[in-house]
């Protein structure tokens, strides 16, 4: 009688054979799945990279340029010295920032923006300028005018309530 059955036609050479084929074709499949998903990782990388260092400078910029505002507003309310120097402090720390973003960036859109900041930059330190000798003024007009006459119109109008 003939044996029909197929896998008991095959010798143990074979059945281990083809087994050890099977196996080795998994294994360069994995390996080839492996390489095509690795090969593009450093162009993706670097792109990410860029990405990332372009934030970090924004964000930066974002941080001083908070400190400049917050210096700017603390100047107008008390008109010290210090303050306009922290201001100006900033602003030139947003310039070299700028400058820094300016060789970090990879598209034109990003140099757009980059741009664009640099200009309100410079519009924020012409207005704040302006206001410095706003502030002087007040500043000369407190010292001279309303101290001086503060103090003679609290005389006076202790003289009327006694």
């Amino acid at each position: 009688m003939a044996n029909t059955n197929t896998k008991a036609s095959f010798k143990l050479s074979w059945k281990i054979g083809i087994g050890f084929a099977v196996s080795l074709l998994l294994l360069c499949t994995v390996a080839g799945l492996g390489y095509r998903a690795m090969s593009g990782t450093e162009t993706r990388f670097t792109a990410y990279r860029s990405v990332a260092r372009c934030n970090n400078v924004l964000g930066r910029i974002q941080g001083n340029m908070l400190e400049a505002r917050v210096s700017a507003m603390k100047y107008v309310a008390s008109g010290k010295q210090a303050s306009a120097d922290e201001f100006n402090k900033r602003l030139n720390s947003i310039h070299e920032l700028v400058t820094e973003a300016a060789g970090v960036v990879s598209n034109a859109q990003d140099e757009q923006q980059i741009e664009k900041i640099g200009k309100t930059i410079d519009a924020y330190t012409q207005a704040f300028g302006q206001i410095v000798p706003l502030v002087t003024e007040r500043n000369q007009l407190l010292a001279d005018v309303f101290r001086v006459e503060g103090a003679t119109a609290l005389d006076e109008l202790t003289k009327v309530i006694e």
